[in-house]
């Protein structure tokens, strides 16, 4: 039953990305193609000097939650006097604007948010005249601030650029981007070093406790708006999140083990378990797991089917069940050895 449902889960899951997927595309395809309508028509004008840009006007542009990351795709049409930008909007709805090179008030918006969608953005006019815009650089994203800011230097030489528009964020001068990736770096290093050079201990049985590794995956969202707020812009906030969630779900297992192992009243318990056929050996008392050493067949082979073996395992307030290899381990060793030497 729970199968079916996962499955049928997964099926509506895929048929809403599917459908998202679309919805975007044919949304970006009609944008282009009314953004070429409009660069056709400016064909036969000599000496003309435009832009393809991406605008969001005030409202459109600080939605958090939204399928594209602007409202349309316009040209920026940049004479010697005046800016003129003219749009047409999926709805139908054209937008023509001009702006006077003296009275343009522009403005670097830069990254700072989820609302900018990951591209660096200017803002041109003010009241019912202000909009937000950005090079068109198709999908490629990361040249999103080079571009925007060449635009910039083009359509009003003196306007002086802030440092963040000229290079790329450093990662390393600001402390909320520093400690995440020293915390990123710390936990993969645990990850390897504990998981697996240190410890002696086989996870069996991840028990209920399992169910808390997918809720990690959320932990990107209050990490996002943290490294936001502490002025890292959204694309660097988005991809350091994301890194130390990756870090996160790795180390995850590792840590339960630990702190199960220091939490358990007993370093190790023994159980008796049963040979059953192809490696298989089933416990006698009914809490812990059955054990399978797929590796090892060769090893088992040598006892009878049906005797009695002891293992010890760690069984702690956590929940995880964790096999002790430090006995075991030896054994393993030891036979293999002797079977290289009768070779």
């Amino acid at each position: 039953m729970k199968q079916n449902l996962l499955s049928v889960m997964n099926a509506v899951l895929l048929m809403v990305s599917v459908g998202l997927f679309l919805y975007v595309y044919f949304k970006e395809q009609k944008s282009k193609k009314s953004q070429a309508r409009l660069i056709e028509s400016l064909s036969g004008t000599a000496h003309i000097n435009w832009f393809r840009i991406k605008l969001s006007r005030p409202k459109f542009f600080h939605r958090r939650f939204k399928f594209l990351g602007h409202e349309g795709r316009a040209i920026l049409i940049n004479s010697p006097d005046t800016l003129r930008l003219v749009a047409e909007l999926g709805s139908g709805e054209v937008v023509d604007k001009s702006y006077s090179k003296n009275d343009l008030n522009l403005q670097w918006i830069g990254n700072p948010a989820v609302s900018s969608a990951n591209m660096h953005w200017i803002s041109i006019g003010k009241d019912h005249d202000l909009v937000m815009v950005t090079a068109d650089t198709g999908l490629i994203i990361a040249r999103s601030r080079e571009a925007t800011a060449d635009m910039c230097r083009m359509i009003a030489p003196s306007f002086k650029l802030p440092v963040n528009a000229k290079a790329d964020f450093a990662l390393e001068k600001n402390p909320a981007s520093l400690l995440l990736i020293a915390a990123f770096f710390l936990l993969l290093a645990y990850a390897l070093v504990d998981g697996l050079i240190l410890s002696h201990h086989e996870l069996i049985k991840l028990g209920n406790i399992g169910l808390l590794l997918p809720v990690l995956l959320l932990a990107a969202i209050p990490i996002y708006f943290q490294l936001v707020r502490s002025k890292v812009p959204s694309r660097e906030s988005l991809a350091l999140s994301m890194l130390l969630v990756v870090a996160l779900e790795i180390s995850a297992i590792p840590i339960m083990q630990r702190a199960d192992r220091l939490l358990a009243s007993e370093a190790a318990h023994s159980y008796d378990y049963r040979l059953e056929e192809d490696a298989n050996l089933t416990p006698l008392e009914k809490d812990p797991p059955k054990l399978k050493f797929a590796q090892a067949k060769e090893y088992w082979s040598q006892f009878e089917v049906g005797s009695i073996h002891q293992f010890d395992l760690v069984h702690g307030p956590l929940g995880l069940w964790q096999l002790d290899h430090s006995t075991l381990d030896p054994k393993f060793l030891a036979y293999y050895e002797k079977q290289d030497d009768h070779k």
